[in-house]
């Protein structure tokens, strides 16, 4: 919005020197204009104040990443925390005949207890 305030301002400007052109006064109407285009940038020019646009850019970020993460637990209504796995085996279904341990690769270390007697 600012530029175009600027850019309308710089136009009338321009307008207004031509209308008012003539040979004589050229020179003239062309230092009225350049400080006139000066005055209105000195007015105008605001510096970013930086700590504000990374606070905005920040919380904004956290806005739209609690609104994504708070979809995705809503689509999570059906599961919940359980203690003990008997709901995911049905009764009867697991039926073990042969126990066994089986290992790929076996390294036995061996030491010796040391006693405290002596």
């Amino acid at each position: 919005m600012k530029k175009i305030g600027k850019f309308f301002f710089a136009a009338l400007m321009s307008l207004s020197m031509l209308f008012s052109l003539s040979v004589s006064t050229y020179a003239d109407n062309t230092d009225n204009y350049a400080a006139a285009s000066a005055e209105t940038a000195e007015k105008t020019e605001k510096k970013p104040n930086v700590l504000i646009i990374v606070l905005a850019s920040v919380g904004g970020g956290a806005l739209v990443a609690l609104i994504y993460t708070g979809t995705l637990k809503a689509k999570l209504k059906s599961v919940h925390t359980a203690n003990q796995a008997k709901n995911y085996i049905v009764n009867g279904s697991l039926n073990i005949s042969v126990s066994r341990d089986i290992y790929l690769y076996r390294k036995v270390e061996r030491r010796e207890k040391q006693s405290n007697q002596q």
